[in-house]
C-alpha cells in the first residue's frame, strides 16, 4: 500500500510595501480613513505618542528594526502589529495577514518588541524606586 503525501502548500508572497502603504492611508497620514481617535481606538496609544515609539526604536540600534529593506516589514509594521495584539488581548496571527506578515515573523515582532520596550526604556521607566518614591 503506498502512502499518500500532502502537497504543502506553496510559500506564500508577502507584499511588504502594500501593507505600509496601507497602514499610512489607514493610519499614519494626516489624511488617514481612521483618524487619530480611530488610531487610538485601534491600538490603545496616541498617534503622538507612537511617533515618539517608533523614533525612540528606530534610532535604538537594535538590528531587528534597523534593516528595513525590500524583502523586509516596515518599521511601521513591526510596531504595530505587537501594539495592536496587546491592544486586543489575542494570538500574534491575529493581524499578520493585514500587516503582510508570515506568523514566524508576527511571532518575532512580537517577541523583538518586548525586548525593544526594556532595552530603550529601562531607565527610564523600569529603574527601581529609591527611599523619597516609596
Amino acid at each position: 500500500k503506498k502512502h499518500q503525501y500532502l502537497n504543502r502548500s506553496s510559500r506564500r508572497d508577502f507584499n511588504h510595501s502594500f501593507a505600509t502603504q496601507m497602514i499610512y492611508s489607514d493610519f499614519l497620514s494626516p489624511e488617514s480613513l481612521h483618524g487619530d481617535a480611530g488610531f487610538k481606538s485601534f491600538f490603545r496609544i496616541s498617534k503622538c505618542r507612537f511617533q515618539r515609539l517608533l523614533e525612540d526604536i528606530g534610532n535604538s540600534g537594535i538590528p531587528f528594526y534597523s534593516y528595513c529593506g525590500n524583502r523586509s516589514c516596515s518599521l511601521e509594521a513591526k510596531l504595530l502589529l505587537p501594539l495592536k495584539t496587546l491592544a486586543y488581548g489575542v494570538s500574534y496571527t491575529a493581524f499578520s495577514d493585514y500587516f503582510h506578515m508570515s506568523s514566524t515573523q508576527s511571532q518575532e515582532a512580537c517577541h523583538q518588541f518586548d525586548l525593544a520596550m526594556v532595552k530603550v526604556y529601562e531607565k527610564e521607566y523600569l529603574k527601581q524606586p529609591n527611599s523619597v518614591e516609596l
